[in-house]
């Protein structure tokens, strides 16, 4: 009886905790963002605030087609099975310019 209680219990402890985190989160990046971050700036706020240290992040370059970093290295996705991921941002269909 005591499992059947206490089970949804831990339950909803567990979503208010992750909703506390992901609130902090979101205010610390919102702090950095609000300061006309650089590029790396940037880059650094989001990956902190997604605990993603390796993280990626493309800006899309009119001139070449493709995505570039904060350097101007082109960023290709990352080969299949490695454990990582692209995720595009787009914008009416296309590619998000800043």
């Amino acid at each position: 009886m005591g499992t059947r209680i206490l089970l949804p219990l831990g339950f909803l402890a567990a979503l208010w905790q992750a909703e506390l985190f992901a609130a902090a989160s979101r205010g610390r990046l919102l702090e950095r963002l609000g300061t006309r971050p650089t590029l790396e700036q940037w880059r650094n706020g989001i990956a902190a605030a997604l605990d993603d240290p390796p993280l990626q992040i493309g800006y899309w370059d009119i001139a070449s087609a493709s995505f570039r970093d904060a350097d101007g290295a082109e960023v290709v996705s990352p080969p299949a099975g490695s454990g990582r991921r692209s995720v595009p941002a787009d914008r009416d269909g296309g590619p998000w310019r800043r």
